[in-house]
């Protein structure tokens, strides 16, 4: 039901709910007009599996009921929430990935397109080093962060690898990005 209340120019929905009767349809919020910045288009909220895997081949097998992750995108705005279990590991070498719903981009800088993010923790993993931090790298175009952990003592930041873990962690992620 849609009321337009007499003398009045707003419409208030006194029941159900706003749906478009035909796709790639949006809203225009906080302007008068039609301006394509202040269209949203886009909501949507649901779960994918995740994906472990590194930078030369191989990766690791998710324990199957801890391998999903939420996710959240309005708009451009992807928030990515939840924790992986890795069971098992399936001859891994190179940096550790972990993928995402969607391709990711960053906003520009004069430094490139690469953005780093303190929205993972890697912990129970026993073989690797005591950790200062663990940053996660997100490039234009690619759908999965990369993980890097820095070193308060020389100021470095390295990729971290199949040698930091060891066969069964945890991988918490908690983090925003922008979309393609």
């Amino acid at each position: 039901v849609l009321e337009v209340a007499t003398g009045q120019s707003d419409i208030e929905v006194t029941g159900g709910n706003i749906f478009f009767g035909t796709a790639s349809k949006g809203v225009y919020l906080g302007v008068t007009s039609a301006t394509a910045a202040n269209l949203l288009a886009d909501y949507e909220e649901g779960e994918y599996t995740a994906t472990v895997t590194t930078s030369t081949s191989g990766g690791f097998n998710l324990d199957g009921a801890a391998d999903v992750l939420s996710y959240t995108k309005v708009g451009r705005v992807v928030t990515v929430f939840g924790e992986l279990y890795i069971a098992s590991d399936d001859s891994p070498n190179g940096n550790l990935y972990v993928s995402l719903p969607f391709t990711s981009t960053s906003t520009p800088t004069k430094y490139g397109d690469k953005a780093y993010t303190r929205g993972v923790t890697v912990v129970n993993h026993a073989d690797g080093p005591t950790m200062d931090d663990l940053l996660a790298r997100l490039n234009n175009g690619e759908a999965f962060v990369r993980l890097y952990e820095f070193i308060h003592k020389t100021g470095v930041v390295q990729q971290f690898s199949e040698a930091d873990v060891d066969g069964a962690f945890q991988i918490s992620v908690n983090l925003t990005y922008f979309a393609a």
